[in-house]
């Protein structure tokens, strides 16, 4: 009576062809986990962004709304939403806060420089922004993406 079954050869070439596929994948999910976070993390600063200039285009509190960027060349970047004609004359208890993650970091172009921070405020009523000029939300590994704030307070990805 014969038997059906695997032998120890076809095991061991299913184990081998299966490490294998597992090894070569280990990379490829690497670089996706990674665009998936810069993906991630661009799109939550442009809909904070735009979140601000609708509050001010709308006159929520009767005020400007602006944002924060925190820029710390020793350790994590940071921006904050406000609510006030500037970061320093803000309403302290409507701010929040958004920490970066540490392999992600901020810069930016056009924009006058607190020390190495930038305010930018959004004006009631016109949604109209104190400056333009560019955020670059860079990552360790994957590279960086450009945030543009024009003129007349449009965000967008270039």
């Amino acid at each position: 009576m014969k038997k059906n079954a695997f032998t120890l050869i076809e095991l061991l070439i299913v184990l081998g062809i299966s490490m294998l596929l597992v090894v070569i994948s280990i990379p490829i999910y690497s670089q996706f986990q990674i665009k998936a976070q810069m993906n991630d993390a661009s799109a939550q600063m442009i809909q904070n962004i735009r979140s601000v200039r609708g509050q001010s285009l709308a006159g929520v509190e009767g005020t400007n709304h602006g944002i924060y960027l925190q820029i710390d060349l020793l350790n994590d970047d940071s921006y904050i939403l406000y609510e006030g004609e500037t970061y320093a004359t803000r309403n302290v208890n409507a701010d929040r806060e958004f920490k970066l993650e540490s392999v992600l970091s901020l810069s930016t172009n056009g924009f006058t420089k607190i020390g190495e921070n930038v305010d930018i405020n959004f004006q009631k009523i016109t949604g109209t922004p104190n400056e333009s000029g560019t955020i670059t939300l860079g990552h360790e590994v994957f590279g960086s993406r450009t945030l543009q704030i024009n003129s007349i307070g449009t965000i967008e990805e270039i």
